[in-house]
């Protein structure tokens, strides 16, 4: 049986005396209707914000991040369950966990080398206290050259950078993270005289 309305109170956001129930008037704040209370709710950060959250370690990087509910501020964080601070280190360990360059021929892998050796680079990425990968990176003024390259190892992407002049031509270049890098490395490594021994172990 619903409680009687014979407590009156104040609304605290237009200030208009009502009745409302016993338990109600227990409460901090009353409302005479639904829409004062969000008129007055406009603006007002919860008290609670920020109290529920938890602390969770992305399982890519090894960054500290808070998730669950908003911050202080009211901004959204990211689900309590996530494993990952942001959607650029979920899309990094996908890749770790699914790309591996295909075995390459002699051939190939010596081709791979001389290009490589010529055109490419390797640098690792991340920052400070966080976990660093490999990236393989060869670029090309001749798209088809790049074409080859994700043909070969079935990794990677192109990209284009378009030229800054008429005198000069569109770069386009082929890119492997992580665990594709690692693989695609071990295997030129024989044929290369620029990548340091310690990659083949």
């Amino acid at each position: 049986m619903p409680q009687p309305l014979n407590v009156e109170t104040v609304c605290t956001g237009c200030k208009v005396h009502y009745l409302t129930t016993k338990r109600q008037a227990t409460e901090p704040h009353h409302f005479h209707d639904k829409h004062c209370y969000v008129k007055w709710r406009i603006g007002r950060p919860r008290s609670d914000r920020g109290v529920k959250a938890i602390s969770r370690t992305c399982e890519f990087c090894g960054t500290s991040f808070r998730a669950g509910g908003r911050d202080e501020n009211g901004k959204r964080l990211p689900n309590k369950n996530a494993r990952f601070h942001n959607k650029v280190c979920a899309g990094r360990a996908k890749k770790v966990r699914t790309q591996r360059c295909r075995r390459l021929s002699k051939r190939a892998a010596e081709w791979h080398s001389w290009f490589f050796d010529s055109e490419g680079s390797t640098f690792m990425v991340g920052s400070q206290g966080k976990r660093l990968f490999p990236v393989v990176s060869i670029g090309s003024t001749n798209r088809n050259v790049i074409l080859s390259l994700i043909r070969d190892t079935g990794v990677g992407e192109p990209t284009k950078r378009r030229a800054k002049s008429g005198k000069q031509k569109d770069l386009y270049q082929w890119r492997c993270f992580a665990g594709a890098a690692i693989t695609y490395l071990r295997q030129i490594l024989p044929y290369s005289a620029l990548i340091s021994p310690d990659i083949s172990r």
